[in-house]
């Protein structure tokens, strides 16, 4: 929605924050000063007349006429003090029966007809009046203190002796965040009905309001009884819609604890109760702009019979605390000694609310530890006896057990008291030292190093390291032989093993076997043997150009080069993608013989926009396949571009692959080749973004930049004597080759003064090479003196 309106200036004027109907809420924004929900009931006047919102949400430019806010009822929700209203729950007038703007319920049901043909009931109430399937009110809008009544009837048009009344009534919780929603359908016609299901739907739209663009929602199912293979089975339903991840957010949950019943989040506009019932939509965690619902199954519905059922729209700054916020609601609909939460705490159900307290018979008391008796909503009795050293318990019968804290570590050694006003266990060594859980004499050695001994006068609590020198055994066959000595930091260290090299193989080396505890040979770390030949480290294969003497993969066989994946006897270079599949990638460290899936999210589309409707870029699922996203219409069904609604974007992924988006501009630009400038390496070609430029390949290491003048974008060794941001620190520079040394130890190396054809045509280029040189032969002159 565009929000260019004179109306709407005028509301921001006024610092007043806009609100959008969703399926039972209009959801405005401001700070977060949370306090008490402060629920109000208007029983006359416009509805939300102070903004000029119409009931179907959208923006007028005039306020409601007179005759139109006589029709309008509205619970206001707020959860910050001293702003607009976060949330309202409406009800329209007579000639709409339910809420606003791609929202209402829909009855289907089965009878059969006077001519005895099987025939369907159906009875839908939309946001526009429905004269040939709609129920007609038989009772306008009424109010009651927080509850606002409302009643309709609808015949079949097959049969009109097939006829049914629909009575809602809609009460504001005393919390104020929650609205208990009762209703009931009867049979008032003569026909039987079956088959019955009750479906209750909105388009929800919360989202924070910028000044050209978009609301975006997140809406998903977060419980769900079992249907279809859903497990696990449960008793209560939620579906959450809310805003995407921008500030001041509000959340919607619409959820009921019922068996009958089902959540539901999908297409926009589903008038099938029972296909949805079958078949609940859950978008599983993704952001998607859907239609969220509740459906109940109720079976059969004789003559005369009601059915009748009870469902709750709750409201909260996340979805977390929604949840939260209907767990709390549940005691209103269950019977007392019902287990429930609140705030994450199991209780009891005590006179309609949860109790996670104590219940001294009439009101829930606050518990939070061991010393309230009675916690979980059983009756209460107070046990503190004021000693920290005590635990104090509560017993199924309400009475109160003490018994003492156990401070016995089971050590002879010590002694073991508790300290009442902490009730911390200390415990005291007598003799000896406690160390380990075990008692040691003084003097006695520690058994698993010998330059370690028990020393009281020290410490009683821990070992002591004996005097450097002393003669010790650290148990090692390749630390010997010799005498093994202990030093100061209390390590026995020995002298290292030789073992002969007595093979006539050049790679083949003599080594000590700990596990064996003897000499023996083995390949030279540096080394490979293969096809009884010593082949050096880092040699490649004779005809196979990925295959490489690789000793830290594999000594006796050639293995596949650092850096690459040897797929179906082709190299492939790690990052390259599988031909047809971008979600596919070689990637050595999770497999160097075969492609593996690319991580979760990562791009393998480009978005497109076309006749209204944005088709986002795709992104790969973690599992190898390139996943579509749901498409999105534009505001008025236009877009602004061939590839987005509004022409502006907010990451990356608004935007072609050869592009980005600019954070400042919020446009797409193209990438940049090698050499120029850059903030992010998301800007560059290369994907590599280096000291402000966009750089061919990673500069790693000191003494390399990607930024020399004339041939910015190359990763090159830095000019020698330069020390760039101190990477050599105070007492040495780069010598020309990516390394850091004294500049004493440089020499001016031959070909660090050759200049090129090309360096020619570079008037400044000899300077990076002489300047350095002659500061180099002037300090040796200076020390020469």
């Amino acid at each position: 929605m565009r929000k260019s309106d004179s109306t709407l200036h005028a509301a921001r004027r006024g610092g007043r924050s806009l609100c959008l109907l969703i399926a039972a809420a209009s959801l405005c924004f401001g700070v977060h000063d949370v306090v008490q929900a402060q629920p109000v009931v208007i029983e006359s006047g416009p509805y939300i007349g102070y903004l000029g919102m119409a009931n179907n949400g959208i923006l007028l430019s005039e306020p409601l006429t007179q005759e139109q806010a006589g029709t309008r009822r509205s619970f206001r929700y707020r959860e910050e003090a001293g702003h607009a209203f976060s949330a309202d729950y409406f009800r329209s007038g007579p000639t709409q029966t339910d809420f606003g703007d791609k929202n209402g319920f829909v009855v289907e049901a089965a009878f059969e007809s006077a001519g005895g043909a099987s025939a369907a009931f159906l009875g839908r109430n939309l946001e526009t009046v429905d004269v040939l399937r709609g129920f007609g009110p038989t009772r306008a809008p009424t109010v009651s203190g927080a509850s606002l009544a409302w009643s309709g009837t609808r015949a079949s048009n097959i049969d009109p002796s097939a006829a049914m009344r629909v009575e809602k009534t809609a009460t504001l919780l005393p919390s104020g965040r929650a609205i208990r929603v009762d209703v009931s359908l009867t049979n008032i016609g003569s026909r039987s009905f079956s088959r019955l299901h009750y479906m209750y739907f909105g388009d929800p739209n919360p989202g924070a309001v910028s000044e050209d663009c978009c609301f975006e929602t997140e809406n998903d199912v977060i419980r769900q009884a079992e249907a279809g293979g859903i497990a696990p089975f449960t008793d209560n339903s939620l579906v959450v819609a809310g805003s995407d991840g921008l500030p001041n957010e509000v959340y919607l949950g619409m959820g009921a604890f019922d068996l009958r019943g089902r959540a539901h989040a999908g297409l926009v506009r589903n008038t099938s109760a029972s296909a949805v019932w079958d078949r609940p939509g859950d978008p599983n965690g993704l952001r998607q702009d859907v239609d969220i619902a509740l459906v109940f199954r109720l079976g059969s519905l004789p003559v005369g019979a009601s059915a009748n059922v009870t469902y709750f729209f709750v409201f909260g700054p996340s979805a977390e605390v929604v949840r939260d916020r209907f767990d709390e609601v549940r005691c209103s609909v269950s019977p007392d000694m019902t287990a429930c939460a609140s705030g994450g705490e199991e209780g009891l159900c005590r006179a309609g609310r949860c109790c996670v307290g104590c219940w001294d018979g009439s009101v829930c008391r606050p518990g939070s530890s061991a010393n309230d008796c009675g916690l979980g909503g059983i009756v209460c009795t107070q046990c503190r006896d004021g000693n920290a050293c005590t635990e104090d318990r509560c017993t199924s019968a309400g009475t109160c057990s003490s018994v003492a804290i156990d401070c016995d570590d089971g050590l002879p050694c010590t002694t073991n008291t508790c300290e009442p006003t902490s009730g911390v266990c200390q415990a005291a060594v007598i003799s000896g030292c406690a160390i380990d859980n075990a008692c040691w004499l003084a003097g006695q050695v520690n058994p698993n190093n010998d330059c370690q001994k028990c020393e009281p006068s020290r410490a009683s609590n821990a070992w002591t390291n004996q005097a450097a020198g002393t003669i010790c055994d650290d148990g090692l066959f390749c630390t010997g032989p010799g005498v093994e000595r202990c030093d100061d930091s209390g390590q026995c260290i020995g002298t290292p093993r030789v073992c002969p090299d007595e093979s006539e193989i050049e790679c083949v080396v003599g080594a000590c076997d700990e596990a064996s505890r003897s000499c023996t040979t083995a390949i030279a770390s540096d080394s490979c043997f293969i096809d009884e030949q010593c082949i050096a480290e880092g040699t490649s294969h004779p005809s196979a150009v990925c295959l490489a003497c690789v000793p830290g993969k594999r000594q006796d066989t050639w293995s596949v080069q650092e850096g690459a994946c040897l797929i179906a006897g082709v190299c492939v270079p790690a990052g390259a993608t599988a031909p047809g599949n971008r979600c596919l990638v070689c990637d050595p460290e999770v497999d160097d013989s075969d492609y593996a899936p690319a991580a979760t999210g990562t791009r393998c589309g480009d978005p497109s926009c076309l006749n209204g409707v944005l088709t986002p870029a795709a992104l790969c699922d973690g599992a190898g396949v390139c996943a579509p996203r749901s498409d999105q219409v534009c505001v008025d069904n236009v877009c602004a571009d061939a590839i987005s609604c509004t022409g502006a974007c907010e990451t990356d992924l608004d935007c072609l692959e050869v592009q980005f988006c600019d954070p400042e501009t919020r446009q797409c630009m193209n990438k940049q080749p090698d050499g120029d400038p850059c903030r992010h390496a998301s800007e560059c070609d290369s994907g590599v973004c280096a000291e402000g430029v966009c750089c061919a390949s990673r500069c790693e290491g000191v003494c390399v930049t990607c930024n020399l003048p004339g041939v910015a974008g190359q990763c090159l060794p830095v000019p020698i004597g330069e020390n760039p941001n101190g990477e050599c620190g105070e007492a040495l520079v780069c010598d020309g080759e990516g390394q850091c040394a004294e500049p004493d130890e440089l020499e001016v190396r031959g070909g660090a003064l050759e200049c090129s054809v090309a360096a020619l045509h570079k008037p400044w280029a000899w300077l990076t090479y002489l300047l350095p040189a002659l500061w180099v032969l002037r300090r040796r002159q200076r020390l020469a003196r």
